[in-house]
């Protein structure tokens, strides 16, 4: 048959050129029996067991519904297998002795039996995907048989299943289903959870955890997980996962790098520290395997259980801080992945590309997509960073991972040696050697050292005790002084997946700080030129001989000094009741209970622009939070006693204080709240 249409694309099937008109050549030769085997074998991978069995299963749903009630159909619409059926390999039968007809199968049966399953014992709905599982199941089941389904089946099932799609929505609203679907797991609850596995020393579920985080993988994909699928990424500062398949491609074809990036601000959610950790703990076990969590005497899928288990325990152990967060009853394991694709997404308001986003979570945009927009390497580091959990407006968020200044240098392999053993000396060399990713995780080990010490001061049973850098505090301390560092090198020039936005962001900081210490400088400037003026001309008239207001004013502010002290000794002197009364409260609170009147320079502060500048407030002194107006006008007439170093200071009135007298903190209050309103006050009549 001839392709119609000259558009270009995948050609499928049924639209290339054929012959069906001339007969197969050698239909009667019997393929040998090794061939046939190792063909078997090939074609046995197009499909998992798993999916096979559950298909089978359904089909016997099917075969013991027909018998109980409506045993003519069972009769005319099912058959027994042959013993040399049961055993054909292609047919994968398992433990079924029954089969359907296909051809000619009749859909009314098979929409009654879907109609009688869809209500649970305790009566809610089963969910749509469940149902239309068993039109999967036929399918499959009539290609392994050889047969052609009815048009009948396909219309009339779909419609059904269209149909059960709206009646299990309205029984949504009423709350006759059992809703299976996570919640996702927010930034602050997974931080929570990775805080929670670190406490109760349970380091499996802290690296695991942030594998899903990172990658926004389904836990039965971390599961396989092993040291081929790491390399060093090809910006340069990042480690670059690729899986083997995945859930939606089988074959891999199509699977895709995905950039992690360290963390050099929070140990708790480093994933290189994390694995770096692990590793070493676990090096050992890397003398005979090189995957991560499965052991090569394990089920595949068997440490994604492990994990799914620990961790809801894990989770129910606090659950009083995880209801917080989401629904107890929805959480599931399944939630990181929805979290950090949500994350992703909402961090901030200019977000990576959807289609790095869809890349990363393996979430299909269409076979064309799919296909054609899978290299989107820009947007997938810019993703990478952000799942670091490091916001965008941070300082450290577009800085390199620790890494070293000479990677080769003979301190850092010993260093590399010692903590890694046999995960390093079992597979250096190889196609898969894991020196490069080794060298970027013990960086980041040696970087947040001081956190791992700290964990095990806390608890010395704890895991991070089995790191054997960590109990040799003279190679860590010359890693951590001399060849570990953040700044650009020969190996590392730049850090990659920083957008345009956060460096403009930051120049736009640095703009506004510099305006803020300008306008500060200017204020500073008025007020500085303003008492330069004023002491020139008060040092001109005293020179000559002469008496101003600001002279005057001086003169009295010292007879005033002078006098506060004479009675205060007398005070001190006289043994009245009253007085040893006060004297007694007074020594009881530890406060010298003299009043003094500061100087002009008796105390100083140092502004914003580092200058210090002598004053007569207590560098301590803040405005007293909520004061009332009349007590806020009995302060600026008269002033207030204020305890400074264990003294009591009577502070002058503040209508007589300029801004420069307070720190850069009380002045701008003292300038924009206090000074207009009573300044406004005093301008009053009356």
């Amino acid at each position: 048959m001839a392709r119609g249409g000259g558009g270009g694309g995948r050609i499928h099937v049924h639209q290339r050129e054929t012959d069906d008109t001339v007969p197969i050549i050698g239909t009667d030769i019997a393929i040998k029996e090794n061939h046939a085997a190792a063909a078997q074998t090939t074609q046995s991978k197009g499909m998992k067991d798993k999916t096979r069995k559950e298909h089978r299963n359904r089909h016997m749903h099917l075969v013991i519904f027909f018998k109980e009630h409506y045993e003519e159909y069972f009769e005319q619409g099912t058959y027994l297998l042959t013993d040399e059926q049961k055993a054909d390999p292609t047919k994968y039968y398992f433990q079924n002795d029954r089969d359907l007809h296909y051809q000619g199968l009749n859909v009314k049966m098979v929409i009654a039996h879907c109609s009688n399953k869809k209500v649970k014992a305790n009566g809610k709905l089963i969910s749509p995907s469940d149902l239309s599982k068993y039109g999967d199941a036929i399918k499959w089941g009539a290609t392994m048989a050889g047969e052609v389904l009815p048009t009948e089946f396909h219309v009339e099932f779909e419609s059904f299943i269209t149909s059960y799609k709206k009646e299990y929505s309205e029984a949504k609203k009423e709350g006759k289903v059992d809703e299976k679907a996570a919640d996702p797991i927010n930034a602050g609850l997974f931080t929570k959870i990775l805080q929670w596995a670190v406490a109760s020393l349970n380091i499996f579920v802290w690296v695991y955890a942030l594998l899903m985080w990172h990658l926004m993988a389904r836990s039965i994909s971390i599961s396989s997980l092993g040291l081929h699928n790491i390399k060093l990424g090809s910006g340069g500062d990042s480690l670059a996962f690729k899986f083997d398949n995945s859930k939606t491609d089988q074959s891999g074809e199509f699977v895709q790098e995905k950039n992690c990036y360290a963390n050099p601000k929070q140990a708790v959610l480093c994933l290189y520290l994390a694995l770096g950790c692990w590793i070493s703990i676990k090096s050992e076990e890397f003398e005979t395997r090189e995957t991560l969590f499965e052991k090569s005497n394990t089920k595949n899928g068997t440490a994604a259980q492990n994990f799914c288990r620990q961790l809801s325990a894990l989770v129910k152990k606090h659950a009083a801080a995880a209801a917080k967060f989401l629904r107890l009853s929805r959480f599931h394991a399944h939630g990181i992945r929805k979290g950090s694709g949500t994350h992703a997404s909402s961090a901030t308001t200019v977000p990576p590309q959807f289609t790095s986003v869809a890349a990363r979570g393996e979430w299909s945009m269409g076979k064309i997509l799919d296909i054609y927009f899978q290299f989107a390497m820009g947007g997938d580091y810019y993703l990478g960073r952000l799942l670091t959990l490091i916001p965008p407006e941070d300082e450290l968020f577009d800085s390199l991972p620790p890494h070293w200044k000479e990677q080769e240098h003979p301190t850092v392999a010993e260093a590399l040696r010692l903590t890694f053993g046999k995960a390093l000396t079992s597979h250096e060399g190889t196609a898969n050697d894991p020196t490069g990713t080794l060298c970027f995780l013990l960086a980041s080990m040696v970087h947040h050292s001081n956190w791992l010490l700290e964990q095990v001061e806390n608890d010395p049973k704890h895991p991070f005790s089995n790191i054997p850098l960590l109990h040799n505090p003279d190679l860590l301390k010359e890693l951590k002084e001399n060849h570990l560092t953040l700044e650009p090198t020969d190996e590392i020039k730049a850090p990659s997946g920083v957008p345009p936005f956060v460096k403009h962001n930051r120049l736009i900081d640095n703009c506004h700080q510099l305006l803020v210490l300008n306008a500060e400088a200017l204020s500073n400037f008025r007020d500085d030129l303003k008492d330069a003026v004023a002491d020139a001309v008060d040092k001109k008239v005293a020179a000559e001989g002469g008496v101003n207001s600001a002279i005057l004013t001086q003169e009295m502010e010292k007879l005033k000094i002078d006098m506060r002290e004479m009675v205060g000794e007398i005070l001190m002197q006289t043994p009245a009741a009253d007085n040893a009364a006060v004297l007694r409260r007074d020594q009881s609170e530890q406060v010298d209970p003299t009043i003094r009147i500061p100087g002009q320079t008796q105390f100083s502060y140092t502004d914003n622009m580092g200058t210090t500048r002598a004053t007569c407030i207590p560098p301590t002194f803040e405005f007293p939070s909520e004061t009332k107006r009349f007590e806020g006008w009995r302060k600026w007439l008269c002033g207030q006693t204020f305890v400074y170093e264990g003294f009591k200071w009577q502070l002058p009135p503040f209508r007589h204080l300029k801004g420069i007298a307070f720190t850069p903190e009380n002045r701008r209050i003292f300038n924009s709240e206090w000074k207009p309103i009573f300044k406004k006050m005093i301008e009053a009549p009356g």
